[in-house]
Parts: structure tokens; sequence; C-alpha cells
């Protein structure tokens, strides 16, 4: 790459960075962001996706968890314009308006790029097919943080058989973990750890990219009470899980929390509301992880009113209007309600909801009622 770039032999290195850009995110940022970085006017010119690939670098390559900066450079759709290039910046659009908490944002420009791929001719989806994995995992990403699991199996199936046929490990593993989280979350536990089997554990895949793989491991664990399993999962993420998963995270600590660690998990949840876009927003499935964590938390200390006090001063406490991520987030604010022992407002805030009335994943075992308000409900269990 180096010397390719040393001779000005642009074309060598587009196609280096082409076929080599799931090795280079994996091993070498720096390298991969200087390349793009040399790449002359002309070469951007014709390839405007350099312009938003650059963007997208300098964010993986950020410490803090800031919102994607991305240039509109690709042609809109109705105009002419290199398939990939236009792929690629509705990918870095995608991923820039989720990161900012504009998911309805996202997750058009998401089903915009699909639309864009699904309409074109098989020639051209042949000649990106290599460059297609990691753009289409934003895509599912996209759909994830909304609820749609449906879209975002979509896309994350057909990335893991790209990346086989690319022969590509990181991409593979990675949305086989991405895969199995979105199972075991469901409560579809064999599902779940089919696709764990598929992860490659000991092929160097970097901790960023194995984020949900280890939630998923650490869920699973917790879920037959395995507590000591599961915080060994999470401690094995150390400081380099994938900063868009805090919300998962918080969600499965809190799972396997001690008493003794509220305090800073609270102040975590804190935080996070100040610092995350996505926190609040009334459309994520974050918010509905935060508010099932900071229920869990405090019930650990048996204070159900400062859960909903905290679920208050947090902004989670309004109902969410029945939007099918926050389904968990209706229940866990009947969970604390009937903690507190008042099961009337609970059972009647889920009857009111449209949440209550959606299907919920058959095999997890959400927060319900206590013992005392399934006793007296009509739906008992």
């Amino acid at each position: 790459m180096r010397e390719a770039v040393a001779g000005e032999r642009w074309d060598a290195v587009v196609l280096l960075l082409e076929h080599n850009w799931s090795v280079l995110i994996a091993e070498d940022l720096p390298l991969l962001h200087a390349t793009i970085a040399a790449l002359p006017p002309r070469v951007r010119r014709s390839q405007p996706r350099w312009d938003a690939a650059e963007a997208y670098i300098a964010h993986l390559m950020s410490s803090a968890d800031s919102p994607v900066v991305y240039r509109d450079v690709a042609p809109r759709t109705g105009e002419t314009g290199d398939l990939l290039d236009t792929l690629t910046e509705l990918t870095s659009r995608t991923a820039g308006r989720r990161s900012a908490g504009r998911l309805d944002e996202a997750t058009d420009a998401a089903r915009r790029a699909r639309a864009a791929l699904d309409g074109a001719p098989d020639a051209d989806r042949v000649a990106v097919q290599y460059s297609l994995p990691h753009l289409m995992v934003q895509w599912g990403r996209s759909h994830e943080f909304v609820g749609d699991e449906r879209a975002a199996l979509v896309d994350y199936l057909e990335t893991f058989d790209l990346g086989t046929i690319a022969g590509d490990t990181v991409i593979t593993s990675h949305v086989a973990g991405r895969i199995a989280w979105l199972h075991a979350v469901a409560g579809r536990r064999a599902l779940a750890e089919e696709w764990l089997d598929r992860t490659e554990p000991a092929a160097g895949v970097p901790v960023r990219y194995r984020t949900e793989e280890i939630l998923a491991r650490a869920l699973l664990a917790a879920d037959v009470v395995d507590f000591a399993a599961a915080r060994r999962h999470l401690e094995s993420l150390g400081e380099q899980a994938h900063p868009e998963s805090w919300a998962e995270q918080l969600f499965v600590r809190s799972l396997v929390a001690r008493p003794a660690d509220v305090h800073g998990m609270v102040r975590e949840v804190e935080q996070h509301t100040v610092s995350k876009p996505t926190a609040l927003s009334p459309r994520g499935v974050d918010a509905a992880y935060l508010a099932l964590a900071v229920v869990r938390l405090r019930l650990l200390e048996a204070r159900p009113l400062r859960a909903l006090a905290d679920l208050r001063e947090i902004g989670l406490s309004g109902r969410a209007g029945g939007t099918r991520p926050n389904a968990p987030l209706e229940l866990a604010l009947a969970l604390a309600e009937a903690a507190r022992g008042t099961c009337r407002a609970a059972s009647g805030g889920l009857g009111r909801s449209r949440a209550a009335r959606r299907p919920l994943p058959a095999g997890r075992a959400w927060p319900t009622c206590c013992s005392p308000c399934s006793a007296t409900s009509p739906t008992r269990g």
C-alpha cells in the first residue's frame, strides 16, 4: 500500500483499498486513513465515495463516541453515478444520522441504499460485492436501532453470506455475533447458540467487532443464572467494546449486578443520557435497554419509587406510544409500578399501550409483574 502511494499508482491504491478493506480496518486504521487522505483530487472527483470513507474511518479512529461527520458527495437518487459511490454515501449518511440520534433519517438512508442496490444491474452488483459487507452491516445496524429486527436480519444474513464468499473473517464473525445477539435478546436460545458457533474468537478479530457476540454469550449465561460466567464474558470486553453498544452493555450488566454496583452504574446511566444522542430517542431501542437497566438496578436496592423517579428524571417515564422497540420500555415501567405495589397502575398502563398488544418474542422471560399482581390479574402469567 505504501509503495503504491509513494509511486503515485492510484489505480493500484484504489484496488488495494477495495480488496483489503476488512484487514486494514481490523489491523491498521491509521494506514487506511492516511492512504485515503493521500488520494489526489482527480481520484476523489471521479470516485467521491472516498470522501465519505475518509470521514467514516476518522470516526472509527476516534476515542470518543461522537456523531459521524459525512459529506453529501455522491450523486442523488435518479442521477447518474457509480453504484459504489452512491452506496458509500448513503451508508455514511445512515451511520451519521444514527449516531446523532436521528433514527428516522438513518433508516431512510439505509432503505434507499438497499433500493439502489436491488435496482442495479447484475454486473454492477457483482463489481461491488467485495465492498458490500461493510456497507450492509451499517444498514442492518440502523434497522436494529429502531427495533426492526426483520429488516436488520435481512441485511445481516446477506452480509454474512457475502463475507463468507470474500473470505472476510472479520465481517463474518462480527455479523454472526450481531445475529446471535438479536436471537439471544428475543429468547431464541438455540438459534443464538447456532450463530455463536459461527463466530471465530480464535481468528484474531478485534474485541470491538466481537462486542455483540460477547454480550450474547453473557446474556445466555445470565438466562440460566450462571452469573459468574456472564461476568467473565463482560470483563473480557474491557475498554475495547464497540461504543455504539453502550446501552446493550448496561442492560446485560444490570442483570448480573450486585447491590454494591448500583451507585456506579446509575452514575453511568446519568452520563449516557447527557452524552448519547440515541439515549432518549422515542424510536430507539437504546431507551428501552436504558429503562430496563435503571429499573433492574433500583429494584436490587428494593427502591421501586426511586426507579420511577430515575425514569422521570432522564425522560423515560412517558409512555412511548407502543412503538415496536419500546415494548420492553413499557414492561420496565410496569415492573417498577408492580414492585411498589401499584399493580392496577402497572396492568392499566400496559393495557392502554399498543406495545402490550404486540406479540413479544416468545422465548425471552421479559420482566413481568410481581406475584401479588399476577394473583389478582385476569391474565395471570
